[in-house]
Order: C-alpha cells, then sequence, then structure tokens
C-alpha cells in the first residue's frame, strides 16, 4: 500500500512502538486499494485480554488490532472476543449493545453472563460480561479479583459462547497466557461436544509474562 499515513517503527524511536498510544479508525482508508482479497475466506475469531484502543496495556493490544484490520481488508470475516472490563470507555464502541445472556461453568458453579457485541475500528468485537467480581476495577489488569481465575473463566466463557451461539468459525486465534487454557478446554472438551470445526493457534507475543495454573483449577 502506498499509504503515506503508515508510520513504521524503528530501534531508534524515542518511545518504543508497544508504549504509544493507538490512533483509531473508524473504518479503513478508502485510498487503500491495492490490497487483494483472498480466494477462500474464514471466519476467525480472536481472543484476548487487549485489544487497542479501548483495553491497551502493551504492544498485545496493538499487534491484534493490526492483525484484525489487515486480515479484515482482505476479504476475511473477523471477530475479536475480549473480556468487557468496567475501565473500558464504552463511548470507543460503536453501536453497542447487549445481544444474549448465558451461563458460563467456573468452580463449581455457572454464572449468569452478558454478551455485548459492537464495533472498534471496524471490527467486529464480543464483550464478556460475568456477574461475578471478575474485570471490575480502573484498569485492565491489577484489580481486586484473581486474574488466573479471571482468565480461566473468560477462556472457557469464551468457548460456551461459541456453543450457545452456535458459531463454527475457521480458526480460533488465542492469544498470550491469559488465554493459554483454551486450547486444552477446547481439544479436551468443547471438539467432542459441538466444536468441530475450528482449528486453533496460539501466540505468544512475550515469553517474559507467563501464568502458572494447577490442573484442579479446570
Amino acid at each position: 500500500s502506498k499509504n503515506s499515513s503508515i508510520v513504521w517503527p524503528s530501534p531508534n524511536d524515542e518511545i518504543p512502538f508497544w508504549k504509544k498510544d493507538f490512533t483509531p479508525s473508524d473504518g479503513f482508508s478508502e485510498n487503500i486499494v491495492d490490497i487483494p482479497k483472498d480466494s477462500d475466506p474464514m471466519h476467525i475469531i480472536h481472543v484476548t485480554a487487549e485489544m487497542a484502543p479501548v483495553a491497551k496495556v502493551g504492544g498485545l493490544a496493538d499487534v491484534v488490532t493490526g492483525l484484525a484490520r489487515s486480515c479484515l481488508l482482505r476479504g476475511h470475516r473477523i471477530e475479536i472476543f475480549l473480556p468487557f472490563y468496567e475501565c473500558i470507555d464504552r463511548k470507543q464502541i460503536k453501536n453497542l449493545e447487549l445481544t444474549s445472556s448465558y451461563d458460563s461453568y467456573f468452580d463449581g458453579s455457572w454464572i449468569p453472563t452478558n454478551v455485548y457485541q459492537g464495533y472498534v475500528s471496524g471490527i467486529a468485537v464480543v464483550l464478556i460480561e460475568p456477574s461475578n467480581h471478575f474485570f471490575r476495577g480502573q484498569s485492565v489488569y491489577g484489580g481486586s479479583y484473581d486474574e488466573l481465575e479471571a482468565y480461566l473463566f473468560f477462556s472457557r466463557a469464551s468457548l460456551e459462547w461459541l456453543q450457545v451461539s452456535s458459531l463454527q468459525p475457521d480458526i480460533i486465534h488465542v492469544h498470550e497466557w491469559q488465554i493459554g487454557s483454551l486450547p486444552l478446554l477446547y481439544w479436551d472438551m468443547y471438539h467432542h461436544l459441538s466444536l468441530k470445526k475450528p482449528r486453533i493457534v496460539l501466540t505468544i507475543h512475550n515469553m517474559e509474562h507467563y501464568g502458572e495454573c494447577r490442573y484442579r483449577l479446570f
């Protein structure tokens, strides 16, 4: 693309790209006309703890949104699953609406869970909001809840929502350690229940950050 608005990162930048604010977009520039569409478009769902600009802490958020945009421009159907953090500014989400409610399992009980849908930077988003204390607080990380438990819940709740909604995406792309339990849950349980079609991609963006979990928590 010859789009002059793209500023590529450099090792000489005073501020590393992953610490910069993400420039939001309500769509895609009409000047980008030379991006070929893939001949076999897929339905790709990204499951992530961060997405720029609504839930951005570091570079993960930028990469997820940038990758989703790129695939969308190539003709793929893209959705991003994200926890509905209390700190998210709802004004940044276009056409936000509560679309469904369901129960998702955690620690021996079923948690009533809301599903909101909308658009961020032209990308369809699915925001999962449990009725308990998970994801409450004034920042993406560091709330009063146990993060490991919260992301275990979110990973399973994402699969539960796919099952409840009868969605069969081609690819479920899982990002970072927070969603690292999803592939295990998928192949151990949900693939044998109803999710027959999806294949799983796991991307670790930063090996310095990881979570440790005992099997009993599953």
